[in-house]
């Protein structure tokens, strides 16, 4: 309680200093750098205050300046650690008395006030953050700052040549439990390589299929409309003549969710595909997903599934008329399930059924359902060529849910790869993965004489 109050008392003090003020000066002795460093890049990053830090010495050899120019605009944080506080009052009494200054301390251990600092960064870019509206978690990020975040630039001397290229054959090699450059044959894969990227560039696009959890919403946010940057890039690709197919192993939350996202104008140019491809309807038609189970040897896997105490209590278990979905809980490790499954199935299913896995579930469907079953209806509903539609998914590599999706000479991964030499290649830079890989990738297409073509 008392930890409570003091905190209420230092949120009232830094919002009152703060308000009306963009700048923030942040003081900080040997045991605040770390909480200091860390604030001054979540109130920049976030856009919430124009901050600068400075240790107590440092800002009495000139850092000062900033107070004396612009010291109606400003307002000073000071944390005080261990054998700081001397030194902290003196400089704090000379700044000029129109200027606020808010007090974090830190305690009196040094360690413990090293681990206080961070504590008090994320708790004052929260109440600053507030106070401007604004969340320094989730900042707002423009389309320019995006595209530098995937800036193909490197400094000369500084990066090994040929290491993006490295990093894109070592994402083949390894899904086929090989390390790259150690026994394996380069020139051969450079070859595969060069020949898949150069008929992706070649290829006029008819349109797009994408995979959704993973690839255009971030699976830790699957249950969100896809963010305004993405659904400002979906706009572009329909207004430049694109139709959009979106394949899901989820029901009709993800129709919900595109709703938000796709002008009303664009509907009839997107599709859905529903439970992996099951049901499939264009998104401006209402569409019920849910039913019994319509397929005998799936009844009988999902008999088997509730009937097990092991498998009921480690996962929530959801029937579709073609699709049984199940959600492990946290504390179970999806591998090792999604194993387990493969084998149930294999028991009970025979060669009728299979297992799709992503990275927070697991499907068991007939054997005929497939994301591809979309591909299809995109290409009759548009009248066009399926080799001329792109594909974009998350999980490539067998038994992912993207596999069969991926497996054509179109087929991009915003992360995991299969390894086929000539299909479902991860071309993104290094540290580009998910939702960000679909934004880069998207960022890379060119309309020219009316065709569109993407170049990596």
């Amino acid at each position: 309680t008392g930890n409570e109050s003091s905190n209420d008392l230092l949120q009232a003090q830094m919002i009152k200093a703060a308000t009306g003020r963009s700048n923030v000066v942040i003081l900080h002795g040997p045991s605040g750098k770390a909480g200091a460093l860390d604030l001054e890049s979540k109130l920049t990053e976030g856009a919430i205050a124009a901050s600068s830090v400075a240790d107590y010495r440092n800002f009495a050899h000139g850092r000062h300046n900033w107070i004396n120019r612009f010291g109606s605009d400003s307002f000073v944080i000071a944390l005080i650690g261990p054998d700081e506080q001397s030194l902290a009052e003196q400089t704090l009494a000379l700044i000029p008395s129109d200027v606020p200054c808010v007090v974090v301390p830190l305690g009196a251990d040094f360690a413990f006030a090293q681990v206080l600092s961070i504590y008090y960064s994320i708790r004052i870019a929260g109440w600053l953050g507030e106070l401007q509206g604004l969340d320094p978690g989730r900042p707002k990020i423009p389309d320019f700052g995006r595209r530098l975040y995937h800036l193909r630039a490197r400094i000369a001397g500084t990066t090994k040549r040929g290491s993006r290229l490295d990093a894109i054959i070592a994402r083949k090699t390894r899904a086929l439990g090989i390390e790259y450059l150690n026994g394996v044959d380069s020139k051969q894969w450079l070859k595969c390589y060069k020949t898949f990227r150069m008929q992706l560039n070649e290829t006029a696009i008819g349109a797009i299929v994408f995979d959704y959890d993973g690839t255009l919403v971030g699976t830790d946010k699957r249950f969100d409309p896809p963010s305004k940057v993405v659904a400002d890039s979906l706009e572009k690709v329909l207004e430049a003549g694109l139709p959009l197919g979106i394949a899901t192993g989820r029901g009709d939350s993800v129709r919900e969710a595109l709703l938000t996202a796709i002008p009303r104008k664009f509907r009839g140019r997107v599709i859905i595909g529903y439970n992996n491809g099951s049901q499939i309807a264009p998104l401006d038609r209402d569409h019920v997903v849910d039913g019994e189970i319509r397929d005998s040897a799936l009844a009988r896997v999902h008999s088997r599934l509730l009937g097990s105490s092991t498998f009921s209590a480690a996962a929530t278990i959801h029937p579709y008329p073609c699709q049984i979905s199940i959600r492990p809980n946290q504390s179970t490790e999806i591998g090792s399930f999604s194993a387990e499954i493969q084998m149930l199935v294999a028991l009970n299913g025979a060669n009728e059924l299979k297992v799709l896995a992503s990275g927070h579930s697991i499907d068991v469907v007939p054997a005929c359902i497939s994301k591809n079953s979309l591909v299809s209806a995109v290409a009759d509903a548009f009248a066009i060529e399926e080799a001329s539609i792109l594909r974009i998914g998350d999980s490539g590599h067998w038994p992912g849910n993207d596999f069969e999706l991926l497996n054509a000479p179109l087929g991009l991964s915003v992360r995991n790869v299969s390894g086929d030499p000539s299909t479902c290649w991860n071309l993104l830079p290094v540290r580009c993965s998910g939702v960000d890989g679909t934004l880069y990738y998207l960022d890379q297409l060119q309309s020219v004489n009316g065709a569109v073509r993407i170049q990596l």
